[in-house]
């Protein structure tokens, strides 16, 4: 009884920390995307400038 508890909870552990992973990856990537739009107006306007 004790062993399923534990192992229960390693796996609850376990899919935890992968959904923690997934989720700083669609963060990082999210963030990334807005630096690259970020970076492609500040070019555009500084094309527009000169």
């Amino acid at each position: 009884m004790a062993f399923g508890v534990s192992s229960e909870c390693y796996s609850y552990s376990s899919s935890s920390i992968l959904y923690a992973i997934q989720r700083s990856e669609i963060i990082i990537s999210t963030y990334l995307l807005l630096t690259q739009i970020l970076v492609n107006c500040v070019r555009v306007s500084l094309l527009l400038i000169n």
